[in-house]
């Protein structure tokens, strides 16, 4: 059950990053609404695909473990 809920952390992780990547814009909306300031410019797409990295690493890892 720990693993199966690390695996959904890190696939939100992925997802956020990949929004964030393709809808600069409505993601954020988002995560102002959330409390997380976001402005989109070159460094950020460097820690977009940074986030997406890190969440299909806890996938796999998640899924390597079990």
């Amino acid at each position: 059950m720990g693993l199966g809920v690390l695996r959904i952390i890190g696939l939100a992780i992925a997802l956020t990053g990949f929004a964030m990547l393709v809808f600069p814009e409505v993601t954020r909306r988002l995560l102002l609404g959330a409390g997380i300031r976001w402005e989109p410019d070159p460094q950020r797409r460097v820690a977009s695909w940074l986030l997406v990295l890190l969440g299909l690493t806890i996938v796999v890892l998640g899924r390597l473990v079990r």
